[in-house]
């Protein structure tokens, strides 16, 4: 009884005060920034889009920046194509903590 009691309290715990975020921009300021910029620019083709894109990016760091390698995207085609047209390789980022890969999440409620 005292163990199933350890193992249900374990899991509220577990499951209640992990950090699930939809995307790294609400801690990593070199996400914020890219997603701001991303943002800015998809704003014109509000009223066309709908839906949401999950935007994975990849980080080679060197020194103390870290440089974009690679972007993939997951979701609406049209938010996914727009805002990977938007997010240039090679592009360079001052960070503080390092992170090979980056998500962000982008709705179209956002625009």
């Amino acid at each position: 009884m005292k163990k199933i009691c350890v193992v249900i309290i374990s899991l509220v715990i577990v499951v209640f005060c992990s950090k699930g975020y939809a995307d790294d921009s609400e801690s990593n300021p070199v996400a914020k920034s890219i997603k701001q910029q991303t943002l800015k620019a998809l704003k014109k083709y509000r009223s066309k889009l709908d839906g949401y894109c999950d935007v994975m990016i990849e980080m080679k760091h060197v020194q103390s920046y870290a440089e974009i390698v690679g972007v993939g995207t997951n979701g609406d085609y049209q938010i996914c194509a727009k805002a990977k047209s938007k997010i240039k390789i090679g592009k360079k980022f001052k960070y503080k903590v390092p992170e090979k890969y980056i998500r962000i999440q982008i709705n179209a409620a956002e625009l």
